[in-house]
């Protein structure tokens, strides 16, 4: 007598089909967005070691507005792009204060970059007031088909405002002997906002200073843009969830001693440590093992993706 367990084919389908869903998530890929470093459109300012900002009206709130927004953006990645707008002369009086002697280089007029800048706000407010006329009326309920009679009328008034924020002005970067560096930048940008509630013109001014700065200082030096790069899975699961939930640097400690103790590392794991330290704007470690990663497998189209993006930024 055969005792072997009769699977019947209802259980059998529902089995393959937790296991073809099972398959199929296991394959989705992940995903981890970050601010990568991208390189700029202009490459002509690496030939220059300083840049003064010359701000034709310091105590105007709008100017010293733009002046710190430059100056934010200009910083943001590579510490040193800008140099402090002061003489040599002065910042010899100023270390000498605290009694350091370091030696200090001048800077060749011909390594000096000049930015200029002119900019004015517009500013306009409509406000839109509706008033109308409703009938007021008092229902009876209790019957079998509600009655409701007419009991006066009443004004409501409603509306709404928009106010309008226009920048305009131009920017300019020009060599010490007055020779342009890049086109003159126009400022033309109009922000608006609408409803019964809206932000403050000084909101609406910030903001539009700070998008004029990124767009013009994306042009010459390096600049962020958020990017969605995959995360190959096949290696280290516990490394895959770390950069998953940004943990980073656990992720590149973990990581890290997987491969160098491995004298053939998977792919995966030596991939996803270059987008780790890319994460972290470590752009040259990153590199490095994206250059690995693609030597042991030149087809993974993540690597080549990541490899394009990286040398760009670091070849400028």
């Amino acid at each position: 007598m055969n005792n072997l367990p009769v699977i019947r084919p209802g259980i059998v389908s529902v089995c393959l089909i937790f296991i073809a869903i099972s398959m199929l998530l296991q394959g989705c890929a992940k995903y981890k967005e970050f601010d990568a470093i991208f390189p700029p459109e202009n490459t002509a300012l690496t030939n220059y070691s300083k840049i003064i900002i010359d701000n034709p009206k310091p105590r105007d709130h709008l100017h010293q507005m733009l002046e710190n927004a430059l100056k934010s953006h200009l910083t943001s990645i590579y510490a040193g792009n800008v140099k402090p707008a002061k003489e040599i002369s002065q910042l010899e009086k100023e270390i000498a204060l605290f009694n350091y002697n370091p030696k200090i280089e001048l800077v060749a007029g011909s390594k000096i970059a000049r930015l200029s800048f002119s900019v004015e706000s517009k500013k306009t407010i409509n406000r839109d007031r509706k008033t109308s006329q409703v009938v007021l009326k008092s229902c009876n309920n209790l019957t079998r088909i509600p009655i409701c009679l007419p009991t006066g009328s009443a004004s409501l008034k409603s509306g709404k405002q928009t106010i309008r924020i226009n920048l305009t002005g131009m920017i300019s970067l020009k060599s010490n002997d007055g020779k342009s560096i890049v086109a003159d930048f126009p400022i033309n940008i109009t922000l608006n906002d609408s409803g019964r509630f809206v932000e403050s013109s000084g909101i609406l001014i910030h903001k539009g200073i700070n998008k004029v700065a990124n767009q013009f200082t994306s042009q010459i030096v390096p600049y962020r843009q958020r990017i969605r790069s995959e995360i190959l899975r096949g290696g280290d699961s516990t490394a895959v969830k770390l950069i998953e939930n940004n943990a980073l640097n656990l992720a590149i400690n973990r990581l890290d001693r997987i491969v160098s103790r491995d004298s053939n590392p998977d792919v995966e794991d030596v991939y996803n440590l270059g987008l780790a330290y890319e994460a972290l704007s470590e752009v040259q470690q990153a590199l490095v093992y994206y250059e690995k990663a693609g030597d042991i497998d030149s087809d993974e189209e993540a690597v080549q993706t990541a490899l394009q993006r990286v040398r760009r930024v670091v070849s400028d």
